[in-house]
């Protein structure tokens, strides 16, 4: 699911995908992150090239029992791959930008299907 998103969202931020099948598996603040992001790019004239790898992951604090239902994912990205080029199609310095970093996604159990809801970091983003 965390795959299909970076995905997803490597498409958006082209030009090349749509909200609404994002939709489908992101919602909330999440969805709402990756429609800036790419309006962000839109405005900028900036696009990417590659997508982001799961280094490692790891399910933690899962809650059935809660209304939703819900668990979050650690998840290591490895972004070694992922270039961002400006308007004039010139790479953008990414120097002191760490190749990998932890992201954490908030997953819930809405309408009989898992979703990612929430991204946030840790204070010590390291993996």
């Amino acid at each position: 699911m965390v795959g299909d998103v970076l995905g997803s969202a490597v498409d958006l931020v082209n030009g090349t995908g749509d909200t609404a099948s994002l939709s489908t598996i992101a919602t909330g603040a999440l969805l709402g992150e990756l429609q800036a992001n790419a309006a962000e790019f839109a405005n900028n004239g900036w696009r990417q090239e590659g997508v982001p790898t799961i280094a490692s992951l790891a399910i933690s604090d899962v809650a059935l029992n809660a209304d939703p239902p819900s668990m979050k994912i650690q998840v290591c990205l490895d972004s070694s791959s992922v270039r961002i080029f400006d308007d004039s199609d010139l790479p953008l310095d990414n120097a002191g930008t760490p190749a990998r970093s932890l992201n954490i996604y908030v997953m819930k159990f809405i309408d009989n299907k898992w979703i990612l809801s929430e991204h946030t970091f840790p204070d010590n983003a390291d993996c």
